[in-house]
């Protein structure tokens, strides 16, 4: 990011070509459509409007030139989604800001926040800890002279490792607390990784060598539920986001961890980005899990 203006970020908005296109992959509407049952404690707030963190942004250069924001759609309802509303929503990664040490000068948060208005989003997710900030009165108050809202937060943890158990819940129930006391509706979970799935992102090898042990499984799983337990018990909903560098990356551990978590309480965070990049397919993941997913990340595949 280092000496790149902020202008080559502002993008064009391709939201309604982009969900048209993984709506119509699906062989059945219901598919996609939000179920009828009656919500779980903390849910009322995801079904009107329903969150989508959309990431899918197409170069303009007409307005790259005159460093113009495209004022994008706000509103997307596709036909065959039964949501009432979608909301359009981005997150300080995409302005650089991110978790990564040394990934790259970051924006004062004033500005990137000014430019998200500007760009025509409703909302953002948290970004790295501290980025934006952490005091929930001031929080609201910069997001709200912007009319932004806050959607939720990317909490990576450690829940298979005894040694660094505690430390991660900590952290989790650290950020839920912000995340209840400003407002924002879902917590987005995932495993934190480490170096030797880092190696080997993208390429994890199928027979599942490279994963968790049943007994990590176990706890990290265990944890997963604890987490979401808290956060329900805090107003918010848990949408777990498989992620590539982690141990929840391939399309069969996303099977484990949706096995063997408790679906009450664990959603599914669908990002079709890492979904891709980890081998799977997110319209497959889509259609598995419908009932689950709480959230989603659009990526321009």
């Amino acid at each position: 990011m280092r000496g790149v203006h902020h202008g080559l970020l502002v993008t064009r908005l391709k939201v309604t070509e982009i969900v048209g296109s993984l709506v119509k992959r699906l062989a059945d509407a219901a598919d996609v459509t939000v179920t009828e049952d009656a919500p779980a404690a903390g849910e009322e707030a995801l079904l009107d409007p329903i969150a989508l963190d959309v990431l899918v942004r197409e170069e303009s250069h007409q307005r790259l030139r005159h460093r113009e924001p495209h004022r994008g759609v706000r509103t997307v309802q596709p036909p065959t989604m039964n949501t009432p509303r979608i909301r359009i929503g981005t997150a300080p990664i995409s302005w650089g800001a991110c978790e990564i040490p040394n990934w790259g000068d970051q924006l004062p948060y004033a500005q990137v926040l000014d430019e998200m208005a500007a760009s025509g989003y409703e909302g953002t997710e948290l970004g790295p800890w501290s980025y934006l900030p952490s005091d929930p009165a001031t929080l609201r108050r910069e997001l709200g002279a912007r009319r932004l809202a806050l959607a939720g937060a990317f909490c990576p943890v450690t829940l298979h490792d005894r040694d660094q158990r505690a430390a991660s819940l900590h952290t989790a129930r650290e950020t839920i607390d912000l995340l209840a006391a400003a407002g924002a509706p879902v917590l987005v979970l995932a495993d934190a990784g480490d170096e030797r799935r880092a190696a080997m992102a993208g390429r994890v090898p199928l027979d599942g060598s490279a994963g968790f042990s049943h007994g990590e499984w176990r706890r990290f799983c265990d944890g997963a539920n604890e987490v979401a337990r808290y956060a329900r018990e805090r107003g918010l909903v848990t949408a777990f986001h498989p992620h590539v560098a982690s141990y929840v990356e391939r399309p069969e551990e996303i099977a484990r961890l949706m096995r063997d978590t408790d679906p009450a309480l664990v959603g599914l965070c669908l990002d079709t980005g890492h979904i891709a990049y980890g081998g799977g397919d997110p319209v497959e993941i889509a259609r598995a899990y419908a009932p689950r997913v709480r959230h989603v990340h659009l990526k321009d595949l």
